[in-house]
């Protein structure tokens, strides 16, 4: 816990104990303390887990606290939206499939009845990899088990390295280069154009679903290729399809080509990575060395802090996200304090009316920097990084919409486990509120976000309870807000989420 926080804790347990006994206070007055009455009128905490803290700390929910008890049942309560546990069984289930999945909803997804159909793999295969899952070595017993949304995304990923194993078994059979290795790769074309867009082979796809395609992702972050280039390969191709922004099946075969084409043309291309890595290295360097020499109050900015925070960002990427690095956490706090009372920032602008800011925010948002212990523990947001196999984070983005008196969000985690890319999408409903602080007294910015439904892989729930993964974007403080850049605090004081605004069309390739 920070220093500065401690002191804004102090002075609200100084403010409440002198309701009850000289410094201490009672279980039913640290329910009125500013930030756990908030918590629990909002239903982001449940009572029990403050009694369950307070018996933790106290043994007894009639003992009153002093302030280290006062102290330590805030740092749970913090725990409890900063990290998770090292031992919990993150389930894909937790975030909102609790009710388990059979075997007939299974065969009925997009996808696997798309595969059935196309006979790529049959029920006998898929039955038997379901019982194999529920643990019954007969297909006959286990075809009635329900599974949860983890097991069924095993048996999942178990289809497609059943289908990996084909190709492979079809390539090593023919030696001669006839027309079935080219079968065998527009089927997995084919799979992986599907895949993309849903399962449908009829529908189009557009350029930012093709961004994360054919290991482009990987490709992008290595520096094998530009988005210039990517760029040049989708207008190229969509101007002689002429289907709008977007492109068919045979437009994707076409763009797969030109991006082989271009590897067996240019070869190498891995000067571009050490530059970049060197770049972020520095950054961390640098902000290691003025840790050193910072003063007791922190770090200090020299210059202007936004145009640092951007070129910080751009070099360290996605490791910005996952890694921890304290001395460059520090830095971009330092920065963001820094930013807050600059004549850009539309959150500080008292003239500005709540709808105004709203239509500000509206737009695309990429998450470009993190400081949250959860993100880092989860390897993501929602969870679903630590639980999955073989998972890789690739990014996760907002959108936030204005229509009249709806406002409406959407969070896009995207993932690829087993070399597939899943996405994660949460939609709910969103506000922006100004609240006044209890432990500062003074007037801060909310917004405040209520999930009702997630969608991953064939999946799609309604979301009851909340999402826990992702319970630390459901409240945030809007710290700074211009046209390109947002800043959001979390439930602690050094928890930032810094959001890069995305733009459409051409500008978008090239960013």
């Amino acid at each position: 816990m920070s220093a500065r926080r401690k002191n804004m804790l102090e002075e609200e347990f100084r403010r409440i104990s002198k309701q009850d006994q000289a410094d201490l206070i009672s279980l039913s007055s640290f329910f009125t303390s500013g930030e756990v009455a908030e918590l629990l009128k909002e239903k982001l905490l449940a009572k029990a887990e403050v009694e369950s803290f307070w018996i933790g700390e106290l043994g007894d929910t009639a003992e009153p606290a002093d302030l280290d008890a006062f102290f330590a049942v805030y740092e749970k309560i913090d725990a409890l939206f900063e990290e998770e546990e090292e031992d919990e069984d993150v389930e894909v289930g937790q975030a909102g499939a609790v009710k388990g999945i059979t075997l007939e909803e299974f065969l009925a997804s997009g996808d696997v009845s798309r595969c059935l159909e196309e006979k790529l793999i049959s029920r006998e295969e898929v039955e038997s990899m379901w019982a194999a899952e529920a643990g019954f070595r007969g297909a006959s017993a286990g075809v009635r088990a329900v599974l949860s949304a983890e097991g069924s995304m095993r048996v999942y990923a178990g289809m497609e390295d059943l289908l990996e194993e084909v190709v492979d078994d079809s390539e090593k059979s023919d030696e001669t280069q006839t027309a079935v290795p080219e079968e065998n790769e527009g089927k997995e074309l084919r799979a992986e154009y599907m895949a993309a867009i849903g399962g449908d082979l009829e529908a189009e796809m557009d350029y930012a679903t093709f961004l994360r395609t054919n290991e482009l992702p990987d490709l992008l972050e290595e520096g094998l290729v530009s988005r210039e280039e990517v760029g040049s390969m989708w207008d190229k191709v969509r101007s002689e399809g002429g289907t709008g922004d977007v492109v068919d099946f045979a437009g994707f075969q076409a763009l797969t080509a030109a991006l082989d084409d271009l590897f067996l043309e240019e070869g190498e291309e891995e000067e571009e990575v050490a530059p970049r890595q060197t770049a972020a290295a520095a950054y961390k360097a640098a902000a290691a060395a003025q840790a050193k020499e910072a003063e007791p109050e922190g770090l200090r900015v020299v210059g202007p802090a936004k145009p640092q925070l951007k070129e910080m960002l751009a070099s360290v990427r996605l490791a910005g996200l996952l890694e921890e690095d304290k001395a460059l956490d520090e830095y971009v706090g330092a920065l963001v304090e820094a930013m807050l009372d600059e004549e850009a920032n539309l959150a500080a602008r008292d003239e500005l009316e709540i709808a105004d800011l709203q239509k500000a925010m509206e737009g695309e948002w990429e998450l470009a920097y993190s400081t949250s212990r959860t993100m880092r523990y989860n390897r993501g947001l929602s969870g679903l990084g630590k639980s999955l196999p073989k998972v890789e984070f690739l990014g996760f983005s907002q959108s936030i919409a204005v229509n009249g008196f709806a406002l409406e969000t959407v969070y896009t985690e995207r993932l690829r486990t087993l070399g597939r890319d899943l996405n994660v999408v949460v939609e709910g409903a969103w506000e922006l509120k100004d609240v006044v602080s209890i432990m500062s007294g003074e007037l801060c910015l909310i917004m405040d976000v209520l999930p009702a439904t997630i969608t991953y892989g064939f999946m799609r729930e309604r979301i009851e309870t909340g999402w826990k993964g992702v319970r630390v974007l459901n409240r945030c403080e809007l710290l700074y807000l211009d046209e390109d850049l947002r800043v959001m605090k979390g439930q602690s004081s050094d928890s930032y989420f810094v959001f890069s605004r995305r733009t459409e069309g051409a500008a978008d390739r090239m960013s």
